[in-house]
């Protein structure tokens, strides 16, 4: 199941239908709302697993679309205040499937055509407590796709830092890039290294080692003396093959999943954020991984295609996507002008409509 559209609206922000596809890149320029934009997508995936909106700070009211395979569409639609959850609905192809009032109690319509009237506590949505796989399978879809999103932030990885991850069925607490290497298999392990030496390193073997109660990853470089552990690579260096490990080790699980990867390809230079890029997106792209990174890197904008892109752009506290969906004309004529991508993003094209100022 791929999220397909968002909308999301609180006191004193909002997110007007951000449209994705398989393949997404987001970019804004600074103080638009990029990274509050996908931090919403995850806390909205945290409320659908957890049990209550306890230890969730969001407090609004959510749209989400979604399309299940190549014909159902499926609408999830929720509000809460001050952790109270006053709202629920779901529609699967435009009929209802759940309709929950402010008073507290809802309505289930079952593939039956049975209704059930149930009264759920007001701070859990109804399809945490009313999970069956028989009578609700749609609730379970949304929970699934709730735990196999995934987020990478790419500016705090470090060799000596491994940062928190969402959790989800696939990944634990004791998780981290060196444990990942060493479950996946040995096509995968070498897909890795091949991977990683086409961004420009030249690299004999990696392993994953243990070392006390730690896996660590062992990096042998070509006319290298011996292995260095991970732990004295460049900051950039170790960036890229984790996040490398992090997608192969999700292909690996073959299930479909939504990978976010915040500030893609920060602090490299020119020739490996390129590189990086591309193969991210071309990783993603033959997997069953839909991709939201995130990035104002001007290298990696280059080499990523503007339909791959939603732009945000901020009018007070209102934030809106434009895209190839919504836009395709900006688009289409852009394409014309034999411009960088980056000047797409970086000029006045777009606010003035796709006309150049004098």
């Amino acid at each position: 199941m791929k999220l397909v559209k968002l909308s999301y609206e609180e006191r004193d922000w909002k997110v007007n239908n951000l449209e994705l596809d398989n393949l997404n890149l987001i970019v804004a320029k600074n103080a638009t709302g990029k990274s509050r934009t996908i931090y919403t997508i995850q806390k909205i995936a945290r409320i659908l697993i957890d049990s209550s909106f306890d230890d969730v700070s969001i407090d609004g009211n959510v749209i989400l679309d979604f399309k299940k395979g190549s014909s159902s569409y499926i609408r999830y639609n929720f509000e809460f205040e001050n952790k109270l959850c006053i709202s629920e609905r779901l529609e699967i192809d435009g009929k209802t499937i759940l309709e929950r009032d402010e008073n507290g109690s809802a309505v289930i319509y079952s593939n039956d055509g049975n209704e059930e009237n149930v009264f759920p506590p007001k701070n859990k949505l109804v399809l945490q407590t009313n999970r069956d796989l028989k009578r609700h399978p749609y609730f379970e879809s949304l929970i699934e796709w709730a735990e196999n999103s995934h987020e990478f932030i790419f500016s705090i990885v470090t060799p000596s830092f491994q940062p928190p991850k969402f959790e989800s069925q696939f990944f634990s607490k004791s998780d981290d890039f060196p444990s990942m290497f060493k479950k996946l298999n040995e096509i995968g392990q070498d897909l890795v290294r091949t991977q990683f030496n086409t961004i420009g390193y030249q690299i004999e073997k990696i392993t994953s080692i243990t070392i006390g109660k730690s896996d660590v990853l062992s990096i042998e470089e070509k006319n290298s003396l011996r292995p260095v552990e991970h732990y004295f690579v460049s900051q950039g260096m170790y960036r890229s093959l984790a996040l490398i490990i992090y997608l192969e080790y999700l292909i690996e699980l073959k299930n479909p999943a939504m990978v976010i990867i915040d500030d893609l390809c920060e602090g490299l230079d020119y020739e490996r954020a390129s590189k990086l890029g591309k193969l991210v997106f071309e990783k993603c792209l033959n997997s069953n991984i839909q991709l939201i990174a995130t990035s104002n890197d001007s290298f990696l904008m280059d080499v990523v295609d503007i339909k791959y892109w939603n732009v945000l752009t901020r009018e007070g506290n209102v934030v809106t996507a434009l895209n190839n969906k919504n836009h395709p004309k900006l688009f289409e004529d852009f394409r014309f002008t034999g411009l960088s991508n980056f000047d797409f993003f970086s000029s006045d094209y777009i606010n003035n409509g796709g006309r150049w100022s004098k």
